[in-house]
């Protein structure tokens, strides 16, 4: 797979989002050992495969850590982990406990890239260089700092105190709140975009009755049009709707980073990044 850069880190052009669902609390196996039946061992499979077809990225909520980190162990040099904060800290010590949590569940030293989930008038503080620069990354327990759940003026007045490398967004043909302020004040900034929840409002593989565009998850609709448009274009490539909803998030310059339970599921997201779009279907779906 090819790489992109998120800032100055390296990671792959795709990445795998470990939610909870993907990674229940269940026997994990190492390299060499026999990966044990059920969820959990679908999810150690599908991680250790990811890694043999080149992504490097791996999303991991707090939920998921410990799964991750087991199913790493052996491989971790070959990964990019990246985490978030987890709810907005109420001061400096919550920060550092928070991080060392992730660190002990995943069961590594640092963490490649930490996402901090800071409201507009206190993210300054908590990136301010003696809490994250010099304390987290300057002692080699955090790598690069990351954002999510940040607007614009969040994200420069951020930047001013410490290099961001990444921030965060849902970003899809379904869901494009984050072109109007957000994808340009990173651009403009040299600051990398991650793409969660990229198919998260459409129904790629399991599709419904027609007329039935109900999101996933809640929140606004998609336009019909827009899911019209994507299988049209899936159509003309014979591939699956997912498949150009991720090749449209990379056309777009970001990392896209969907979640796969299964190794089948995996292969198809990945497929995507070698997919290309023409002008005429990249502005068909808009």
């Amino acid at each position: 797979m090819d790489t992109r850069r998120l800032g100055t880190l390296e990671v792959s052009a795709q990445g795998l989002s470990c939610f909870p669902g993907f990674a229940p609390a269940e026997v994990l196996s190492v390299p060499g050992e026999t990966i044990e039946p059920g969820a959990g061992g679908h999810a150690a499979r599908t991680l250790h495969r990811a890694l043999d077809l080149g992504i490097t990225l791996f999303d991991v909520p707090a939920a998921a850590q410990d799964l991750v980190g087991r199913a790493l162990r052996g491989r971790r040099d070959r990964a990019v982990l990246a985490t978030t904060l987890g709810p907005r800290p109420d001061s400096a010590a919550s920060v550092r406990q928070a991080c060392e949590a992730s660190l002990r569940r995943l069961g590594v030293d640092h963490l490649d890239l930490y996402y901090l989930t800071a409201p507009s008038e206190t993210a300054a503080e908590l990136v301010a260089p003696e809490l994250v620069a010099a304390e987290l990354v300057a002692a080699g327990k955090v790598r690069h700092i990351g954002l999510t759940g940040a607007d614009a003026a969040t994200i420069r007045r951020a930047h001013a105190v410490h290099p961001i490398t990444a921030v965060r967004v849902e970003w899809s043909p379904w869901s494009r709140d984050a072109e109007s302020t957000i994808i340009p004040t990173c651009r403009e900034l040299g600051i990398g975009v991650v793409a969660h929840s990229p198919l998260s409002r459409a129904f790629p593989r399991h599709p419904h009755p027609p007329g039935d565009l109900r999101p996933l998850t809640t929140g606004r609709p998609h336009p019909d049009s827009v899911m019209e448009a994507v299988r049209a274009v899936a159509a003309e490539h014979d591939v699956s709707p997912a498949r150009i909803a991720l090749a449209w998030v990379h056309h777009r310059g970001a990392v896209p980073i969907p979640g796969a339970a299964r190794v089948k599921a995996l292969e198809e997201n990945v497929a995507a990044a070698s997919l290309t779009l023409t002008p005429r279907q990249l502005a068909l779906i808009g």
